[in-house]
């Protein structure tokens, strides 16, 4: 059962989230890595593991391509990440596709043909 979320676990999400998102744009040298985008971090209440909830851009096969590298470069990002924000441990972390604007993008494409045919 999942803890209730406490003011410190929030605060140190959001070190952990911009932590990663420069680690990302300007420490990772990997091209099949994309242009990814850290939307969110949640972290548990101990602090120990952390679901870091990224987007990216491109065809299946490229976004396919940039969670095999985000897979591979996890533990790199976590050294980094231990070097860049000061905790007495850092947490492990599991990245996770969110698919959130892809959805958004085919409701607004409902919502443009609904309208359409409401015009004609």
């Amino acid at each position: 059962m999942a803890q209730p979320v406490s003011i410190r676990s929030e605060r140190v999400a959001r070190l952990v989230q911009k932590g990663i998102s420069e680690i990302i744009a300007m420490e990772l040298e990997e091209p099949r890595l994309g242009l990814i985008t850290v939307r969110n971090v949640i972290i548990t209440r101990d602090l120990r593991e952390a679901r870091i909830f990224y987007s990216t851009f491109g065809t299946q096969e490229q976004i396919r391509e940039s969670q095999l590298a985000i897979e591979r470069l996890t533990p790199q990002i976590r050294q980094l990440l231990s070097q860049r924000v000061r905790l007495r441990y850092t947490p492990s972390l599991n990245f996770i596709y969110d698919k959130t604007p892809e959805k958004a993008e085919r409701i607004e494409t409902i919502f443009h043909r609904l309208h359409e045919e409401e015009e004609k």
